[in-house]
């Protein structure tokens, strides 16, 4: 359905709905829908479409935690965290310092440990 919806929306010019249906598509299916969503909203002159941007950010960067690439994420995470900071949203602006801190342990946890010291 919802890719019935982003064809739909696509076509009818709806560029809202579009990134809508392509975001619900990216949380079902990953990586190519999240990308798919956010070249869509970039390139929008709709500014409710563009508006979806820190949370496709945020839905990207989690998806590539969750497969553990933790380098990906947080460059992503970074991403979002400017682009609130750029529309003064601090509580969203807070949550991407979160996910950014949550990033940075994950990967020095994977770091191997030098115990000859």
């Amino acid at each position: 359905m919802f890719l019935a919806a982003w064809e739909k929306a696509c076509a009818a010019k709806l560029d809202f709905f579009a990134v809508d249906a392509a975001h619900m598509l990216g949380i079902l299916d990953g990586l190519e829908w999240h990308a798919k969503a956010i070249a869509f909203a970039e390139v929008s002159s709709d500014p409710k479409a563009q508006g979806w941007m820190g949370s496709l950010l945020n839905n990207l960067g989690w998806t590539y935690y969750d497969i553990g690439d933790y380098r990906k994420a947080l460059e992503v995470f970074e991403r979002d965290l400017r682009w609130f900071e750029e529309r003064k949203k601090d509580k969203q602006a807070g949550i991407a310092r979160e996910a950014i801190a949550e990033c940075q342990k994950a990967l020095a946890q994977k770091q191997p440990r030098d115990d000859r010291k």
